[in-house]
């Protein structure tokens, strides 16, 4: 019986210890809305045809900050609350191109890594770029780093028009941690059963 009790609480232990290495993914999406001011060099431009950077994200109206439209899962926030997104902006990665607080009490930041694609298109013409990144959190819930798409747009007639940016999240891969350590938690049970049987 004490073999039994002893290999039960190997497993135990085991099973705590994959459990602790389970991802818990930053889930849902967010839309943030507002006005931009696009620039080229540092400049202001008048067209999205021009245009190469971000020099300053507004509000509504140009007053104030970008705010969250809509949003869902562990991403949701209030509707309204302020957005700060990295000024200047050039088309490309950069770290903390956008951060708020969450009704959870926790940040979201997410760090663009990859841009998929940089199109303008139309009569009016409208600019989208769409990318890749990754959305982390800090605060009272704990979330693991998460891999996240977004698409932000624009159009004419005026560069200082509205725009809009979305994000959706989706699990980063643990590159097998899990199942690793869960594979040793076993072949460690394993040997305790068979020297405990000897």
């Amino acid at each position: 019986m004490k073999n039994i009790i002893k290999i039960a609480s190997v497993a135990a232990v085991a099973l705590a210890i994959t459990q602790t290495l389970q991802a818990v993914p930053i889930t849902g999406s967010v839309t943030f809305n507002g006005t931009v001011q696009l620039g080229n060099a540092g400049s202001p431009v008048s067209s999205v045809v021009n245009a190469t950077e971000v020099l300053n994200w507004y509000g509504n109206n140009g007053v104030g900050n970008p705010y969250v439209a809509s949003s869902s899962g562990s991403l949701a926030g209030a509707s309204f609350q302020p957005v700060t997104f990295a000024t200047p902006w050039t088309f490309g990665p950069q770290s903390a191109l956008w951060s708020y607080l969450a009704s959870n009490g926790d940040t979201f930041t997410f760090s663009l890594t990859h841009i998929n694609s940089d199109t303008v298109s139309g009569s009016p013409a409208a600019l989208t770029i769409t990318g890749s990144g990754t959305i982390t959190a800090t605060g009272p819930v704990a979330f693991d780093p998460t891999a996240g798409t977004w698409a932000f747009s624009t159009q004419d007639p005026n560069a200082g028009g509205v725009f809009s940016f979305s994000a959706a999240s989706g699990a980063l891969p643990d590159g097998g941690a899990t199942a690793m350590m869960l594979g040793l938690a076993l072949s460690g049970v394993a040997l305790l059963k068979k020297k405990l049987v000897a």
